[in-house]
């Protein structure tokens, strides 16, 4: 990698050769033999650089003129050759690149994201590049192949291979319910596990299918609209285990873009996901486990049993009558809205929360007395810490 740091020597002597006097001829010269030079991705190309656009800038806007831009621009050409060699060091590059028989260098004077850009189509790269910014070395020619790759159409579309159906075993119809999707057991979001938008679990005849959700790989935006690429179906045990099928049969994977293509694989790299039900006191929990990309993915879903009910609302701070601090203190402190399941099997019967300057007491409610957040809790006081 990064055979591209080598024509960083250019640079040294850049201000030598800009200031020569240098012909179009040699910048010619000096792009075909840079790409000539350039045997990792196992193509042979014609280079054009396009005298037309470079003529089109609007010189007299710029302290240089046409012949004295020349020197740099044989510089500019003279190091793509390597920025090529390392961007085939990424398989499926190289695999877009090799259907490439053509590389055209075009000067712009607008200003874009990168300074640099590789746009692939068909069989044509075009390097199009603001040469009124900074002086370009072979890594930016890296980078720009390998941002162009990543929307590029793969040349090769293999046929997938359709799998048999998956004999999931015998199902149980003891589980049969909807359950809800349960935040608490969930995890945090990534690209390939989506647990914000999974939809309520039905389990029926033992048997349910889980629609699922991938980050837009396509936008830059964090708040698109997450992409449905498959289902995972499965049948549940009389124990509570389930057996699974993943399916990635999304219409938005049918793409042959080399981001998309990268994602398939992900997906198809998923080895082992485990889906369990339980009983946990008169709750039934769902919990989906994977790992996907080196990510760990949880979804949950739960049916929570009634609960007595709630005679206060534990969440608006400082309800109740003022206390004391030394009246606050002697109550243990106990957070009735945060995840506290290290807290087992202990029974409490009072507790404390605190929320910018404001500690506030509550009493349970629950008469088997409170363990986690999903007890009944009451505010009985609360304490304004002086500044």
């Amino acid at each position: 990698m990064y055979r591209s740091w080598v024509a960083l020597l250019a640079i040294v002597t850049m201000s030598t050769v800009a200031n020569a006097q240098v012909s179009r001829h040699e910048v010619d010269a000096a792009f075909a033999k840079s790409i000539a030079g350039s045997h990792a991705c196992g193509g042979h190309y014609r280079t054009v650089y396009d005298w037309k656009s470079f003529d089109e800038l609007a010189w007299s806007h710029h302290d240089k003129s046409k012949e004295e831009q020349l020197g740099y621009e044989l510089s500019n050409v003279e190091i793509v050759g390597a920025g090529l060699d390392d961007a085939c060091d990424d398989r499926d590059c190289k695999a877009v690149l090799a259907n490439v028989d053509t590389i055209v260098y075009r000067a712009t004077g607008k200003e874009s994201e990168h300074g640099l850009e590789a746009q692939i189509t068909g069989r044509t790269v075009t390097f199009v590049n603001n040469v009124f910014g900074s002086t370009r070395d072979g890594t930016d020619y890296y980078h720009a192949l390998k941002r162009g790759c990543a929307t590029a159409i793969l040349p090769d579309a293999p046929a997938d291979k359709v799998s048999k159906p998956k004999n999931l075993g015998k199902p149980s119809a003891k589980w049969d319910a909807t359950y809800p999707v349960d935040g608490v057991l969930g995890g945090v979001g990534t690209e390939l596990c989506r647990p914000t938008s999974a939809t309520a679990l039905k389990v029926s005849h033992g048997k349910f299918s889980i629609p699922w959700f991938a980050s837009d790989w396509t936008s830059k935006d964090d708040d698109a609209k997450p992409v449905a690429v498959g289902h995972i179906d499965g049948v549940v045990h009389d124990d509570g285990t389930a057996s699974l099928a993943m399916v990635w049969d999304g219409r938005s994977l049918a793409a042959r873009d080399v981001r998309t293509v990268r994602i398939k694989r992900s997906l198809d790299a998923i080895q082992t996901a485990s889906l369990t039900f339980k009983r946990v006191g008169k709750d039934k929990e769902v919990q989906l486990e994977l790992d996907a990309d080196g990510d760990h993915c949880q979804v949950g879903w739960s049916i929570r049993a009634p609960r007595p009910k709630q005679k206060g609302d534990p969440v608006i701070y400082g309800n109740g009558p003022k206390w004391s601090k030394a009246k606050m203190d002697a109550v243990e402190d106990y957070e009735p809205n945060k995840d506290s399941w290290d807290h087992g099997s202990i029974r409490k019967s009072r507790g404390t929360m605190s929320y910018g300057d404001i500690t506030t007491a509550y009493r349970c409610d629950d008469r088997d007395g409170c363990k986690d957040k999903f007890s009944h809790w009451t505010a009985i006081g609360y304490f304004l810490q002086p500044w």
